[in-house]
């Protein structure tokens, strides 16, 4: 018979005393971090729909008495915005989208190959670029809707999964999953060539000084200056990088794990959860004019948010 340790329930009492201490002070921390996530972000409207443009004129505009009836948003994949435009690619409806927030209506482009995987950027012209997962080709529309030659891959192998508009330069560099790089396409849209190598592909963005790329194997988000690596976002705390946006200096992303929408910095990350922001299932992000867009399929409609002001 083994003897009786008498200090054994004292003891117990106070590692049992001592965890609740712990676990109350690390609520507190979560609570702290959880208000400070969600003052990141103040939500400034959403579309979940909007009349219908029947017809448009030369410039895009709604015809005479050409607006319809309202048609709801069914599942919306991507969103690029220019101007007072914001492009909407409804995976739902098999449809793509302009709403003019000036009207409060949306017109319907005549891109037809609208899928869970099309990602959407907008040009400083207002036209708006389509990437085709399913042919790996990215088709572009003026405002009105009027097709514009499309950009081809390199390599009849390749397959681009994600693209970004360098809005310095007007470069398109887009991600070739098949082929394991980044290729350059010209403004012209006529040549691609390869940029430089990658280990995985990964959702990409560009500020004219560099590319991000984010990468499931780090946990982040890799800077990437004229091919050569630069700093790191997110310190292995981003663990399925979808979707980037950045907004002047700030840098987010959409982590696939819990759909959370993440502010990236080298000392780590700052996480908003889908609830704190009043969505349910974000599927992509987009940064124009100073606002967050954020595309919530399952949420069935499209939120703009503005950094809070500190």
């Amino acid at each position: 018979m083994r003897p009786v340790d008498r200090d054994a329930g004292s003891r117990r009492r106070l590692l049992q005393a001592g965890a609740g201490l712990l676990a109350a002070l690390c609520t507190g921390c979560a609570a702290g971090a959880a208000r400070r996530g969600d003052a990141l972000l103040e939500p400034l409207f959403s579309i979940a729909g909007a009349r219908l443009i029947a017809r448009m004129d030369v410039a895009g505009g709604a015809a005479p008495g050409a607006i319809g009836p309202h048609v709801p948003l069914l599942f919306p994949v991507a969103v690029a915005a220019a101007f007072n435009d914001i492009y909407i690619a409804d995976a739902g409806a098999a449809r793509l989208y302009r709403y003019d927030r000036a009207l409060d209506a949306m017109a319907v482009l005549p891109e037809t190959r609208i899928g869970p995987a099309t990602r959407l950027q907008a040009g400083a012209d207002g036209s708006i670029y389509v990437l085709d997962p399913f042919v790996g080709e990215i088709r572009r529309y003026t405002r009105g809707g009027r097709p514009l030659p499309p950009l081809r891959p390199r390599l009849a192998t390749s397959r681009y999964s994600d693209f970004a508009l360098d809005a310095a330069t007007g470069k398109i560099y887009a991600v070739d999953s098949a082929q394991l790089a980044i290729d350059e396409i010209q403004p012209l849209g006529q040549l691609a060539i390869e940029y430089q190598r990658i280990e995985e592909p990964g959702p990409i963005a560009a500020d004219g000084r560099g590319l991000y790329l984010g990468s499931a194997a780090c946990g982040c988000v890799g800077e990437w200056i004229r091919g050569r690596p630069g700093r790191r976002f997110g310190a292995g705390q981003l663990r399925q990088p979808l979707a980037l946006a950045l907004l002047g200096p700030q840098l987010f992303a959409l982590d696939g794990v819990d759909r959370s929408v993440v502010l990236a910095h080298e000392a780590g990350v700052d996480a908003l959860t889908p609830a704190a922001l009043g969505l349910l299932q974000p599927e992509s992000l987009a940064a124009a004019g100073g606002l967050l867009l954020v595309a919530d399929g399952a949420g069935r409609r499209v939120t703009a948010f503005r950094p809070r002001r500190s």
